[in-house]
């Protein structure tokens, strides 16, 4: 059997292909919203008025399927969703589009969550912080 599970966002409603059973799942395009104000709430006013880059508070989809992972698994070792040591001088993708090719991983000028989101996942692991910044892996339980 395959242990693949298919989530998208649907703002629709649309139904989940029969051909998934119980492995597909729709997230609600409401998540984003739902995690940008849990990341409001966690993180201080002053917090978002520290010049961080950013135009919009919608979260990343890294965000939310950090959120998936963190509500179907026991552990969850995430790599590099945190500020590390590679993150410095890693490209943001892994592919050049649109001059992406130019950004780091550490640069995000879109989502300005994005930072809020990465210091969020380094608080929660069980691995100090210096371990995820040298290794860039964030165990959180």
């Amino acid at each position: 059997r395959n242990g693949t599970l298919c989530v998208w966002i649907d703002g629709r409603g649309s139904p989940v292909a029969s051909e998934l059973k119980d492995r597909g799942f729709r997230l609600d395009v409401r998540a984003f919203d739902q995690m940008a104000e849990a990341l409001r709430d966690l993180f201080s006013p002053q917090w978002w008025l520290r010049g961080l880059d950013g135009h919009s508070f919608r979260p990343t989809t890294g965000a939310l399927g950090m959120l998936l992972a963190l509500s179907l698994c026991n552990v969850t070792d995430a790599y590099d969703m945190s500020q590390s040591e590679a993150s410095k001088t890693a490209p943001y993708h892994y592919y050049d589009v649109d001059g992406f090719g130019s950004l780091k991983a550490d640069d995000n000028y879109w989502h300005k969550t994005f930072e809020a989101e990465r210091e969020l996942w380094a608080r929660l692991s069980t691995s100090s912080q210096d371990v995820v910044f040298a290794t860039g892996r964030a165990t959180i339980p």
